[in-house]
């Protein structure tokens, strides 16, 4: 008896072992699926748009949580405040960078970065201490959920790197920030959590969490506001939201065409439906991502056309059916 128990403790053991060792393994297999089907082997200094526009910077924002602060990735450089600058990208997978900007806490396992190889510059006394210390990297936005800070720091980052950057990355002088979160609903507890306290206290966690990301992130909001209506700064902006209507935001000139592209029973249901759906770690139906891609496209492009006076024809406003084919082509 006590053999046969023994035998199924220790194999229970191996087991929960092996399940975390698996669990922990997650964000690999994201990474590995991005290789197979985005891109390749390719390194992070093939990020961009090669024979195309050369003023067009594809930033990958990070969150590194060490340090509590941002790490971004870019085809010519990665840079940290407190590790400092570093060229060596061609050392980096694309696949890797993309992986751990996008490690959403709790759905994928924080990415280990060496640096001793990646020959960090420091800039100063600040950065002397930690650049061969690893970068722990998450997704992005647990620093930085309004995607604005590479653009509100780049004067500094310019002023204190003038070689690395000031050659490369423009001054910004208009910012399209695209926020997908919706403010706080109502949201009631369920009976479980009504009723069992210790369910309760779970449940009043992850709200906690909620609470806090809903109020940082209405704070970012009115701050960008802010500083996009005082001269000071040089720089305007405008927010992209997921409930925004196209129809509503459209210009006068391009009302028409968002009206007749319309799906069946108007843009409200469409944005309704994006409004709600909830970030999943599940597979995403191709017809709602496509919609959900197609709703986003059209409020930016009236946006523009609408806030910054961008020149835009009807014909750059797709049918879902043209848009649809554009991708998948």
């Amino acid at each position: 008896m006590l053999p046969a128990l023994a035998t199924a403790s220790i194999a229970a053991v191996v087991t929960a072992a092996l399940a975390l060792v698996a669990f922990g393994r997650r964000s690999r297999v994201a990474e590995k699926a991005m290789r197979q089907v985005h891109f390749g082997d390719k390194p992070l200094s093939d990020l961009g748009s090669k024979g195309q526009d050369d003023r067009v910077s594809h930033i990958i924002c990070a969150t590194e949580i060490q340090s509590g602060l941002h790490a971004f990735f870019s085809d010519g450089f990665m840079y940290s405040y407190v590790f400092g600058i570093s060229s060596n990208t061609h050392s980096v997978p694309l696949a890797f960078a993309v992986q751990a900007s996008t490690a959403l806490p709790g759905g994928f396992a924080p990415r280990r970065l060496p640096t001793k190889s990646l020959g960090f510059q420091s800039a100063g006394e600040l950065t002397v201490g930690y650049r061969r210390q690893p970068l722990i990297l998450m997704d992005g936005g647990v620093y930085d959920n309004m995607a604005d800070q590479w653009f509100v720091g780049l004067s500094d980052r310019r002023d204190r790197w003038p070689n690395e950057f000031s050659s490369r990355i423009e001054p910004v002088d208009h910012l399209i920030v695209a926020n997908a979160s919706t403010g706080w609903v109502w949201q009631p507890l369920g009976w479980l959590a009504q009723t069992i306290h210790t369910v309760r206290e779970a449940a009043a966690l992850g709200r906690i969490f909620g609470v806090l990301y809903n109020t940082l992130g209405r704070r970012r909001r009115s701050h960008l506001n802010d500083r996009w209506r005082c001269d000071d700064f040089g720089e305007k902006g405008v927010f992209v939201e997921v409930n925004d209507d196209p129809e509503q935001r459209a210009p006068d000139a391009l009302r028409q065409r968002v009206a007749d592209i319309a799906p069946t029973g108007g843009w409200r249901p469409l944005v309704e439906r994006s409004r709600v759906y909830p970030t999943v770690l599940r597979k995403v139906p191709r017809q709602t991502c496509l919609e959900i891609m197609w709703h986003a496209y059209v409020v930016t492009a009236v946006t523009l056309a609408r806030f910054f006076a961008v020149p835009t024809s009807n014909e750059e406003i797709p049918t879902f059916d043209a848009f649809s084919a554009r991708l998948l082509d």
